[in-house]
């Protein structure tokens, strides 16, 4: 039997790799335990320390490296897997040190996930040492060298101007950026589809590009499916967008999935990557108005539009956040109302539905995916047709404030349901174990699987009191009925409801009722 945890930050991730771990047909595998955060995560494995750790590298209070180091020393056979959006290269050294099995970045797919955990079950049972080994550090690179590169991609989309030593991080991977031409595409779903699917049409498309003679990087950068197409000579345009035609009849006719591509300015010389990336994902936005299943050229995008703006993205951020984590709606308001304002101004008005369509999309991601939803409740599809028919501006930022406002019910309901359902389990292992005299906080957060300051904090706001006053009121209710239903002495009662020492149990008691608990018992039964 193999022993599993993970520790991410991310509540969404960890949700997310808990479900699929548990779809991993392996009986010899369990997933023992999760964490939020290094703290949580050193204090329970440090006393029993997993066969396998996924962790993240930026994680609260201790990181996932220096985590993973701390419980090596403990388990030296400890197998880690590293998750990361990270891009340094740096990191490659002290996983090699860690006898790290790989990196899988985000987001992460069930095959990735399955695969490399099935790598370190191996590793376990083969035991091979990789320290100081120039071989190995070879072969870790290789495994590990497309997760290395899709994180440098993904980074090169965030920079304005590249400097020469991120350049020559990029030689180092094979990124070459020697070129003269370069266009960004932006691959977007009409539909809702399942990742394996997905996984097809990133074969489908890397198939197409190759046979057309592009030069080309296909990655992604978050969730979003990108390609960066570079030539010495520049490009033709007719011929990119048939090829891009060519990728949107195939996908439909093979996969029976329907696309839609962005495709940003054509750029030369020194290229502005961030702003072609951005380019990119705003020509999509004229699907809203001419259908899916189309390729769509920021440029034509632009004819009318010399002097669109687009609203800060820490503002959409700001207002996701508000709607998930806050219950008042009168911040995530605010921010709307903040909004509002601005998009009306006359400088915003040419990308006044791209702008409507981020506002929506960033009160969507406010929703917790954990939470069970019916079709009538949110309907994606509906939402967007629904934003596409008002004539107003007033009309649709009503509806946005309705909808802050069903969203942030639907959160509540799911955290106030989930609250409740972990209260119980709590509950319900005192209850099952008060006798135990060895049962603290420390145990029962083992036991249940939350941590201590969790289940301090459900006493707390659930019941107004602590872990300690709750089971010495168990204790002291289940000794009352003992002492007038049954003949056993006191000392047997003390050790029956988790006392060893019986002097101690009457002090409690007394202190509890105000009575000894020989007094109690001649005192009722004499009444």
């Amino acid at each position: 039997m193999y022993k599993l945890s993970v520790v991410d930050d991310e509540h969404i991730v960890l949700e997310r790799l808990k479900q699929m771990i548990a779809k991993i047909n392996d009986e010899d595998l369990i997933l023992e335990s999760s964490f939020d955060n290094g703290d949580d995560a050193y204090n329970q494995l440090s006393i029993n320390p997993p066969d396998i750790l996924v962790t993240d590298i930026h994680i609260p209070f201790i990181n996932g490296i220096e985590l993973s180091k701390m419980l090596k020393k403990i388990n030296p056979l400890i197998k880690i897997i590293i998750i990361t959006g990270y891009e340094e290269l740096s990191y490659a050294k002290e996983a090699i040190d860690l006898e790290v099995v790989g990196f899988i970045s985000k987001p992460i797919s069930f095959d990735e996930l399955s695969k490399i955990i099935t790598k370190a079950k191996n590793k376990i049972e083969l035991e091979k040492s990789v320290e100081n080994n120039i071989d190995e550090f070879n072969q870790f690179y290789h495994d590990n060298i497309a997760v290395i590169r899709e994180n440098y991609l993904s980074k090169l989309l965030n920079k304005n101007v590249v400097h020469d030593n991120f350049k020559y991080q990029l030689d180092r991977i094979n990124i070459n950026l020697d070129y003269s031409n370069f266009v960004v595409g932006y691959f977007d779903y009409d539909q809702v589809y399942k990742d394996e699917d997905k996984e097809m049409l990133e074969k489908l498309i890397s198939n197409q590009l190759y046979i057309s003679g592009s030069n080309y990087h296909l990655f992604h950068k978050e969730y979003d499916l990108v390609v960066l197409l570079k030539k010495s000579e520049s490009f033709i345009k007719e011929n990119l967008i048939d090829t891009m035609k060519l990728i949107i009849a195939k996908a439909k006719l093979q996969l029976s999935m329907e696309i839609s591509i962005g495709l940003s300015s054509f750029s030369n010389n020194k290229p502005n990557y961030k702003q072609l990336y951005l380019e990119s994902k705003n020509a999509i936005t004229s699907r809203k108005l001419f259908g899916g299943m189309q390729v769509f050229l920021y440029s034509d995008l632009e004819k009318d539009n010399k002097n669109s703006y687009l609203i800060d993205d820490n503002i959409y951020k700001k207002l996701t956040y508000m709607v998930r984590y806050e219950q008042d709606n009168i911040q995530a308001k605010n921010v709307l109302v903040e909004i509002k304002r601005i998009i009306t101004y006359t400088e915003y008005l040419n990308v006044y539905e791209f702008n409507l369509s981020n506002i929506l999309n960033s009160i969507l991601k406010g929703l917790s995916e954990e939470a069970n939803l019916n079709k009538d409740e949110i309907s994606y599809s509906h939402l967007y047709k629904t934003l596409l028919s008002f004539k107003t501006v007033d009309e649709a930022f009503n509806w946005f404030n309705e909808l802050v406002s069903k969203i942030q019910n639907i959160n509540y309901s799911y955290i106030e349901n989930k609250t409740s359902h972990n209260m119980n389990l709590i509950l319900e292992y005192i209850n099952n174990n008060y006798t135990d005299s060895n049962l603290n906080l420390e145990t029962l957060a083992d036991m249940v699987g939350f941590s201590i300051s969790y289940i301090t904090t459900l006493f707390k706001t659930n019941y107004k009191t602590t872990f300690v006053k709750y089971l010495t009121n168990i204790r002291m209710e289940k000794a009352k009925e003992l002492l007038l239903n049954t003949p056993n002495k006191i000392i047997e009662i003390a050790s029956f409801v988790g006392y060893n020492d019986p002097y101690y149990f009457s002090h409690s008691f007394k202190k509890h009722l105000g009575l000894s608990p020989k007094e109690y018992r001649d005192e009722h039964e004499n009444s």
